[in-house]
Formats: structure tokens, sequence, C-alpha cells
């Protein structure tokens, strides 16, 4: 895919998240980034030697993982930038590899697992349920290049999440009750200063990947260039 050509594919996609932003139909999506906000608490409670007692999605789209022990500054970090992390390793591996499939079947069953072995409540299981049994429906049964173009969109629809997941929890909401105000009062500092610190990580990191995305040739495409500047 020429480089213009792509720029615009991208664009595309931005531009159809931004008009589905606030309806059902982008719902699943959302959820979808507050459920890698929370694993990522969930992930790093337990390896810091946390003890899980509560992994809740709610339909309001927010959740909380309540956790005894471990190491509390690193599990709080983790959510905002997990999320971020999460759509930014999902959109590069789809765009520069070919294991599409393998990615959806690997989310897939991810996210069932973790619904099932850690989920608190009916609304969370079955959501991991729907979610991941849907990406592994994907993965055995529809084309490499629908599991590649869902996979991007998924990833980029993500990555913009962390953002304005910050906008949303610490400027527009009581910071107090969530990870900022935790950080605020364990650490220092106000809960906008770390929705700041968030929000310049999240704005580089994404236009990072963008620009990274919109300047490397993908696998194969250079090659092609210079047989076709070379032929006669």
């Amino acid at each position: 895919m020429p480089k213009s050509k792509r720029v615009l594919f991208y664009v595309a996609l931005l531009l159809i998240a931004v008009f589905f932003w606030n309806t059902g139909v982008f719902y699943p999506i959302r959820m979808l980034a507050v459920f890698f906000h929370e694993l990522w608490h969930l992930s790093v409670a337990l390896l810091t030697g946390a003890e899980v007692r509560e992994f809740v999605l709610v339909p309001q789209e927010g959740g909380h993982v309540k956790t005894v022990g471990g190491n509390l500054l690193l599990t709080a970090l983790a959510g905002y930038l997990g999320s971020l992390i999460s759509g930014v390793l999902i959109l590069i591996v789809s765009d520069r590899t070919a294991l599409d499939r393998w990615v959806a079947g690997f989310l897939g069953l991810l996210i069932v697992f973790v619904g099932f072995a850690f989920g608190d409540t009916l609304f969370t299981v079955l959501f991991c349920l729907a979610v991941g049994s849907s990406l592994l429906a994907m993965a055995l049964f529809l084309p490499a290049e629908i599991n590649d173009l869902v996979l991007r969109f998924l990833g980029l629809s993500v990555m913009l999440y962390a953002p304005y997941d910050v906008v949303m929890d610490v400027f527009l909401s009581n910071a107090y009750l969530g990870d900022a105000g935790l950080l605020a009062e364990e650490v220092g500092g106000s809960p906008r200063t770390w929705g700041l610190l968030w929000l310049l990580v999240s704005v580089i990191a994404i236009a990072g990947v963008m620009a990274y995305l919109f300047r490397k040739p993908l696998p194969g495409e250079e090659e092609e260039a210079n047989t076709e500047i070379g032929q006669p």
C-alpha cells in the first residue's frame, strides 16, 4: 500500500471512530478499552505479589480491581499506560505482520480466560465471553484480510481511548475517586498533575506510532518499488 493510500486509510479509520464514538455500535470497543485498562491493573498486581479480591467491569464504561498487597504504585500506574500499550501493540502487529489470525485468536482466548478466572459479576463474565468468542470466531472463520482490518481498527480505537479516558476520569469527573487520586495520596502531587502526565505520554505515543506507520514501508513494499523503478 503506497504511503499516500496508507495515510488515507488510517484517516478514514479515525473518522469512522470519531463519528461512531458515542454510539451503541462503538460501545463494545469502548468497553474493550476499559477491559485492557483493568487487565493491566490485574496483571501488575499479580506480578508484584498482590492477592486479587475483585475484577469488575460495569456497563457504564468503568470497572475496578481490588487487591491486597503488591506494589500499589505500579498497579495504579498500569491502567492508563497499559491500555495505551495494548492499543499500540495491536495496531503495530496487525499493520507490520501477517499474524492477524493468531493475534485475534490469542486476544479472544485471553479475554475469555480472564472473564471466567477473575470476573466477579455477571456482566463482566458475559462481556468477556461475548467479545472473546467473537474474536475467536473471527480468527477461525473469517479471511485474514478481515482480521487485519478489524485488528487495525481495534488497535487504533483502544489507543485513542487512553487520552479520552484520562480526560473523562481526571478532568471531567472527581479525580480523587480514580487512579490519579490514589497516586496523589500515595506519592504526592495533584490528580490533575498525574492526568496531565498521562495525557502527555499518550499524545506523544500516538503521534510517534502514527508517524512510524506512515513513514516506514510495509514488508515487501520497498522491494516492489525498487523493482518498478528498475523496469525498462
